[in-house]
């Protein structure tokens, strides 16, 4: 443990006289509490203490990753060209501990500067709750909805199998999908994501169940749960605008209904406090929503959709927003530990300029990954929407005006399923970005800590390192480079 120690202070000592992390840490100490003065949001604590959270770990974020990014490309690359390497390999020290102990210090550096960026924004977030007097109403809202930490339960998820047989006999009858001309299996699988992704519409007038299971036990409950929701409407081909949302939850035990009238801009996210004995002994909870949202002008009513992946939830209190913050930190800290790993990693057998566009290039598909699976998605769905929302007369005429084939779709197919595929093995920096926890009390839990260190970690840095430490092996440290 002792040349590593070494090693590590080493690249601490030779970091810090760059000065450039004493210039972050000056530029965050001026600006998390100047930000604490400016924030507004919606102009309420609440909204307010959401902007620093977001606007600080953004920040925080960014600024050292591209610190990381510069130090760790750069490190092994200018101790190697100004001969200070030459000391280091003619001791008896193995050249995977000279990584290790650099990668070692990167990442000690890097929770120093997190710690104090993160006590600075703790501190404005708390300042700001503290100078705020004359609105408790305001205040105890901040309390229940930000500087806490609540665990998330989703709803159970439906037959998906049995909708997906009845949609494709649906399909068959009106004469919108011949079997005969496609294969099955693939017809299957595309309309399986079909339904997954339009699963839950609600019309005018009609409400549909969700069933929550596994709630925490009686003994756990004192305390109100909260209800929250994000729902999108639409009015024919137009956006839903407002939606006025009826909400009624059905104690399974005693069959107490307790109701809640909401109205809600569509796509937007809003919550509701309830009493906790709502819940059943056995944890279960039965929700139904109602689909109020009659013709508005000259409007039809609205068609509600909630989604399936972030559209309903049940957030119950647990632990503390202390608690939650610091795991926030170390999900940031994982990021940062990948990014230093992987940028010592490519030094090892690019130049320092490539190796910092090598994990540039890393950075921004990291950035990108959320977004573009998600067009990637759509356009894999695309044939699917082509072949059951048109008729076949509509078909022809689409692809006379347009000149689509079939042929040209499944290229287009099989490219976006290996844009996919690619994107699954690359850093996902939404994985590890916890702003959207944080900013409604969310609990991160210790199970995605851990699931992250192994997934950015053992995988995506464990593969690179493998590669670096055998190039750095076969590398001649003691000829000149060019």
């Amino acid at each position: 443990m002792g040349p590593l120690w070494a090693i590590a202070r080493n690249t601490i000592l030779m970091t810090v006289r760059r000065r450039a992390p004493l210039v972050l840490v000056l530029f965050v100490v001026i600006a998390a509490p100047a930000l604490s003065f400016f924030a507004e949001g919606d102009s309420t604590i609440a909204g307010r203490m959401k902007i620093i959270l977001t606007y600080n770990f953004t920040i925080i974020s960014a600024l050292l990753m591209v610190l990381m990014l510069l130090l760790s490309a750069t490190s092994l690359d200018s101790e190697i060209r100004g001969k200070q390497m030459l000391l280091l390999d003619v001791k008896p020290i193995t050249r995977w501990k000279l990584l290790l102990g650099k990668w070692l210090g990167m990442i000690l550096l890097s929770g120093w500067l997190l710690l104090i960026m993160g006590v600075m924004t703790y501190a404005a977030v708390m300042f700001n709750a503290r100078m705020v007097r004359g609105a408790p109403e305001q205040l105890l809202e901040a309390n229940r909805q930000v500087l806490v930490s609540r665990r998330s339960f989703r709803p159970e998820m439906p037959d998906v199998e049995r909708e997906i047989a009845l949609f494709e006999a649906q399909l068959k009858q009106e004469g919108k999908l011949d079997a005969s001309k496609w294969d099955g299996k693939k017809i299957r699988e595309q309309a399986r994501e079909y339904v997954r992704m339009n699963l839950w519409p609600i019309p005018y007038g009609a409400g549909r169940g969700f069933s929550f299971k596994n709630l925490p036990p009686p003994g756990q409950r004192n305390a109100a749960f909260t209800v929250r929701y994000k729902v999108h409407g639409s009015r024919g081909s137009e956006g839903g605008g407002w939606l006025n949302l009826g909400w009624q939850l059905t104690h399974p035990d005693s069959g107490v209904v307790y109701s809640e009238e909401t109205t809600l801009k569509s796509g937007n996210s809003k919550e509701f406090e309830m009493d906790a004995q709502a819940i059943g002994a056995d944890g279960s909870l039965e929700v139904i929503l109602f689909n109020l949202s009659g013709p508005e002008g000259d409007k039809p009513p609205a068609m509600l959709n909630v989604p399936l992946s972030d559209g309903l939830e049940v957030l119950v209190p647990s632990g503390s927003f202390e608690g939650n913050f610091a795991r926030a930190l170390f999900l940031l800290w994982i990021r940062l530990a990948m990014i230093a790993g992987i940028g010592i990693a490519v030094s090892t057998f690019l130049s320092g300029p490539i190796a910092a566009f090598f994990v540039l290039g890393l950075l921004a598909v990291g950035l990108c990954n959320s977004f573009v699976s998600g067009v990637a998605e759509s356009g894999a769905r695309k044939f699917l929407r082509t072949q059951t929302e048109l008729s076949p007369e509509a078909q022809k005429k689409e692809a006379e005006k347009t000149g689509w084939d079939k042929t040209t779709e499944f290229v287009s197919q099989g490219f976006d399923a290996g844009l996919l595929n690619f994107l699954r093995v690359m850093p996902d920096f939404d994985k590890t970005d916890p702003v959207a926890d944080l900013v409604v009390g969310r609990e991160i839990t210790y199970g995605r800590l851990l699931w992250r260190m192994f997934i950015e970690l053992g995988l995506h840095l464990g593969i690179v390192a493998a590669l670096g430490v055998n190039a750095f092996y076969r590398r001649e440290v003691g000829l000149p480079t060019g």
